[in-house]
């Protein structure tokens, strides 16, 4: 089974109210991102 498969797999067996909740890729890079360079934490000190 390749990773493609494998997370096909995966997502087809969360429970339909969970699937629309999780972030996407893209949502977890930015944030992600946005950590790395500093940005969560000035958030917090504000």
């Amino acid at each position: 089974m390749g990773v493609a498969q494998w997370e096909t797999t995966l997502v087809d067996s969360l429970p339909d109210d969970l699937k629309g909740s999780l972030p996407t890729v893209e949502e977890i890079e930015a944030e992600l991102s946005r950590l790395e360079n500093g940005e969560a934490k000035r958030e917090r000190n504000n």
